[in-house]
């Protein structure tokens, strides 16, 4: 059992469902044959796995829609505009690669189911007292 305490300021992922959980090893290995050598594997970085990155923007863009849902102005998880379509164009590259949408319309759906969780988590944190 975790007894660590989730901190209620951030976003609990824990009970979200990402569009990249779908995502597994077959398909990374097959997008990236060369990367699942003995020897590779040793010196992979983030970098090289695209379903990492894609992950991170996830994570960046709940926490943003549950930031921009509190209605904190100086929150430091809050995106401008221009990180906010990096992610949704890095998304959109990685969600592609792994057969996940089949354009960017689909990408940008994606992107507000994610939001809309991150959104309602946020709004039973309220109404929880917090914040």
């Amino acid at each position: 059992m975790n007894t660590q305490k989730q901190d209620k300021s951030h976003c609990n992922y824990r009970k979200m469902r990402f569009p990249s959980d779908v995502i597994s090893f077959r398909q990374v290995r097959e997008a990236m044959p060369d990367m699942f050598t003995p020897s590779a594997i040793r010196h992979l970085t983030p970098g090289h796995l695209g379903v990492l990155i894609a992950h991170e923007m996830e994570l960046h863009l709940a926490d943003n829609a549950y930031a921009l849902q509190l209605n904190n102005a100086n929150d430091s998880r809050l995106l401008s505009k221009a990180d906010y379509a990096g992610c949704v164009d890095q998304l959109d590259v990685q969600y592609q690669r792994y057969g996940i949408t089949a354009d960017r319309l689909q990408t940008k759906e994606m992107v507000r189911r994610l939001e809309r969780q991150a959104t309602l988590l946020a709004q039973k944190e309220r109404s929880r007292g917090f914040p």
